[in-house]
């Protein structure tokens, strides 16, 4: 870590697919807590399934311990709490969800969005997130087709948004 930069006391990663999941496990590999939210359980399940079997695998090669999985396991935890409406005339698939507010991530002081190239359903969770998280909280997208500028100025503090890149 570099001098000046502080680790989050809550990491709220917004999407349970591959990369949300991924980033949610490295992140708790380093002692950060995660809250993991998606807007079903089956993915959160399907998320944390893939945690298990990666920290297993890592385990299995003697990259880690099983005490440093199980605290790796133990700083995630997840949440249902995306509220949703129903709006099929907004957004395709999760994507037919227009969100109204992200109760779980109120606390969080970094918070990455890692859901589907949408940009409807980008925008519409940086809305959310511009108007509900702390005012301090740190906003970051894992966008890799959608200007992040486009997705910024969904909020009313497009100067604390940020393009994440994560390779998993």
């Amino acid at each position: 870590m570099m001098p000046g930069q502080q680790i989050p006391r809550l990491l709220g990663v917004i999407g349970a697919g591959q990369m949300g999941a991924g980033i949610a496990q490295v992140a708790a590999s380093k002692g950060v807590p995660v809250v993991l939210v998606d807007v079903a359980q089956r993915s959160l399940d399907h998320g944390l399934a893939a945690i298990q079997r990666s920290l297993a695998k890592q385990v299995q090669k003697q990259h880690t311990t099983q005490e440093e999985a199980d605290k790796t396991s133990a700083y995630i935890r997840t949440s249902l709490s995306l509220k949703v409406v129903f709006n099929l005339h907004l957004l395709p698939v999760w994507t037919h969800h227009q969100l109204l507010f992200l109760q779980e991530l109120k606390q969080a002081d970094f918070i990455i969005e890692a859901v589907s190239e949408s940009d409807r359903l980008k925008k519409s969770i940086f809305e959310q997130l511009g108007k509900t998280s702390r005012p301090d909280a740190i906003l970051a997208s894992n966008t890799s087709s959608i200007s992040i500028t486009r997705i910024a100025a969904a909020t009313a503090r497009p100067q604390q948004v940020s393009r994440l890149a994560c390779i998993l």
